[in-house]
């Protein structure tokens, strides 16, 4: 063996171990960090755009909310004329860093708050009891989910009622889409609502699902879509793909329907959209529970659960995204324990033999990048409920996580992970495998 071989093999020994002791991770900032004059006392899930611009809504020991954008503090809430006195996790981000929130702003009559879709110009698009412009004697009943798109269009799932006086309830619901947020008089369009019929069905009061994506191209929107009159409630929920261009509606999946595996398709946990019309979709069949869990790229299953990546048994998928290259992350359950759970990285989504585990519950996490651990990761702080897990088209995936310092105390935080950059022929032939894997 000469002095080359001898020096590469060692070399990537070295890389293994130091990658093996601890992985390096950028933070943007953690619980109890002094910020806007007071410190942070919520940290909540990151949004990101097209090219990698980053936004998160936090919460401070003050009470106010903020609104981070990349490096720094964008917006604070005392900032607006009103007191906002509270705010969803969900936020839209553009690649201008413009973005869409939604706030609780004081309510118009004696009590309570009002809802806004809000724009990062300090003013509300649209606001619970402003007039539903679509339909008449309908005024807003809330605005929630908001998004954006890259070029920094807006979108909101908002609901509808009757100018009643009731002050509670919604009619129904509308996705709705601004292409001008920031304008002096924002103005709003239907992409579509409850009690619309699509392929023969009608539209449910609350019908207009929470669980969506938009490309950030603008061009698609995938979405579940309950029914009000399908033969029944195991058939009701479906996902569509919609063209934002033109408006035509494509069925994906329905409860119910067949797998081709031998069991039914049962529920969607996740649904993801990128700018070429490409699809990822994770869920639940009617299977065993042990085998139930699954995802689909373009309509085809590339995980099913119990499948191995990188030699580990993985069970539940708690998020999942697809980018413009057809690039894959998503956090899922190792083994039958929740809380060992690993981020998988995949350079080609449909292709699961090109996944690996680059995170795990119990690594250590090494923040100014000396290669010494700074902490423990202890969880994966994904919501189920926010859609929040995305990759963008960069080398980082940012999450909410919680972990250990060295002296025992625990923190939530916002990090970013770095992926996997593909390695050469030759230094694979050479490596046996791909170092960058991290296997325990």
């Amino acid at each position: 063996m000469n002095i080359a071989t001898t020096t590469a093999i060692a070399a990537i020994a070295g890389l293994a171990t130091a990658a093996a002791a601890s992985v390096p991770v950028t933070k943007l900032f953690q619980e109890g960090d002094a910020i806007a004059g007071s410190t942070v006392s919520s940290v909540n899930a990151a949004f990101t755009s097209g090219n990698g611009t980053v936004g998160t809504v936090g919460i401070l020991d003050d009470g106010r909310r903020f609104v981070w954008v990349n490096n720094g503090v964008d917006y604070t809430t005392d900032l607006f004329p009103e007191n906002i006195t509270g705010a969803e996790s969900s936020i839209g981000i553009a690649n201008d860093g413009t973005w869409a929130a939604s706030f609780s702003l004081p309510f118009s009559g004696t009590s309570g708050t009002d809802d806004s879709w809000f724009h990062s110009s300090n003013q509300t698009i649209a606001r619970e009891f402003d007039p539903f412009p679509f339909i008449p004697n309908q005024i807003v009943g809330f605005a929630s989910r908001p998004s954006m798109d890259d070029t920094g269009t807006a979108y909101t799932v908002a609901g509808y009622r009757e100018d009643d006086g009731s002050n509670s309830g919604s009619d129904g619901r509308a996705f709705l889409r601004s292409t001008n947020p920031g304008a002096a008089n924002p103005t709003y369009d239907v992409i579509y609502q409850s009690f619309e019929v699509i392929d023969g069905f009608t539209v449910g009061n609350g019908g207009v699902d929470f669980t969506h994506d938009v490309s950030g191209n603008g061009n698609h929107l995938i979405t579940e879509i309950v029914f009000n009159d399908t033969p029944t409630t195991q058939d009701d929920n479906m996902v569509y793909l919609i063209d934002l261009n033109n408006g035509a509606k494509t069925r994906l999946g329905r409860e119910n329907d067949p797998t081709g595996n031998g069991d039914n398709f049962d529920n969607w946990d996740g649904v993801k959209v990128n700018n070429n019309g490409d699809y990822l979709i994770h869920g639940d069949t009617n299977g065993a529970s042990a085998a139930d869990e699954f995802i689909t790229v373009n309509g085809n299953f590339v995980y099913n659960e119990g499948d191995l990546i990188d030699g580990l048994a993985m069970e539940a998928v708690d998020a999942a995204d697809i980018d413009d290259n057809g690039r894959m992350v998503a956090v899922f359950d190792v083994g039958t324990s929740s809380s060992d759970e690993a981020l998988v990285f995949g350079s080609d989504a449909a292709d699961n033999s090109t996944w690996e585990v680059i995170l795990r519950v119990g690594d250590s996490l090494d923040f100014d990048n000396d290669g010494m651990g700074d902490g423990t990761l202890l969880d994966f702080n994904i919501s189920g409920t926010i859609n929040p897990f995305e990759i963008g088209n960069t080398d980082i995936v940012w999450l909410e996580v919680d972990y250990e310092d060295l002296n025992g105390a625990e923190f939530e935080a916002l990090i970013g992970v770095t992926i996997p950059a593909p390695a050469s022929a030759a230094f694979l032939a050479l490596a046996g495998l791909a170092t960058t894997r991290r296997r325990r």
